[in-house]
């Protein structure tokens, strides 16, 4: 805990002593909370049968910006879990980003600290590339550094139709793209080898397509900076191997798993 508190006090004094100097740069906050069905990533879902509330507060000034957040879980299916978890904040990640428009491409830099429920906490870094053209099409490339690193990269397009002044309909479809540097000695699990058809492990890095996510939701502006933002998903594998990855990586195990996912949830924003 001192030690994610410290992180968190870094990152605030390495944003904000910037933001002090360049006086004519106007900060900005946004406050979000989101509650779902799910909670998925990247071809694993890492609850059942739950809600899942996830805080969220981003500040930043000109390029900068710094983001916290965390989730709690209404019933945690880890083993041994007591009743006392229910609902209690965990999993925090900080990330810190540096983002820069160049006529229709906007590049963003990101390091982040991801707190692991259970397991030993990671690091990632990210690169974006988003192009301001039809569909939006963005371009994301995350590598986790330290143990058991992977790369993970997602190509996403977007489409927003506008209903009302104060209401738009946004489309999503994102791919991603799996590649484990993982060595056996140091995690050998389905979220790093290839699992076989039959729910064995093999001993080959997974390296290939995993997941699509298709996401729909309704953004409501409520005016002075507030949004409510109800949304429906659909996660499914990209290949056999991903098919396999999904069902090794379930809460039920490979036997019982599930090799796609229908979610949702509302978003609520602040900005300010």
């Amino acid at each position: 805990m001192k030690k994610f508190f410290g992180a968190v006090s870094i990152l605030l004094v390495v944003l904000f002593i910037p933001s002090w100097v360049i006086a004519e740069t106007k900060p900005f906050a946004k406050a979000e909370i989101s509650i779902q069905s799910l909670s998925y990533s990247r071809g694993e879902a890492s609850s059942r049968d739950s809600m899942i509330i996830t805080p969220s507060f981003t500040v930043g000034c000109g390029d900068f910006s710094f983001n916290l957040e965390a989730l709690a879980d209404s019933a945690p299916y880890i083993s041994g879990a007591s009743a006392s978890e229910a609902m209690k904040l965990k999993e925090p990640s900080l990330t810190l980003a540096y983002g820069k428009q160049f006529d229709i491409v906007a590049v963003e830099l990101a390091g982040s600290y991801l707190g692991s429920d259970g397991d030993k906490d990671k690091r990632e870094v990210s690169l974006s590339l988003g192009f301001d053209v039809p569909l939006a099409p963005t371009l994301v490339v995350a590598q986790t550094i330290g143990t058991k690193p992977v790369t993970y990269l997602s190509l996403g397009l977007s489409h927003a139709i506008s209903i009302t002044e104060a209401v738009n309909l946004n489309l999503e479809a994102t791919a991603g793209y799996l590649v484990s540097q993982t060595q056996k000695s140091e995690e050998y699990s389905a979220l790093y080898f290839r699992t076989k058809n039959d729910g064995s492990l093999s001993d080959e890095k997974y390296a290939g397509l995993l997941d699509g996510v298709v996401t729909a939701s309704l953004l409501f502006e409520l005016g002075n900076g507030k949004s409510v933002e109800p949304f429906l998903s659909y996660a499914f594998p990209l290949s056999q191997d991903a098919k396999n990855f999904f069902r090794a990586n379930s809460p039920q195990g490979f036997a019982g798993g599930s090799d796609s996912y229908l979610f949702g949830g509302v978003k609520f924003a602040l900005s300010f």
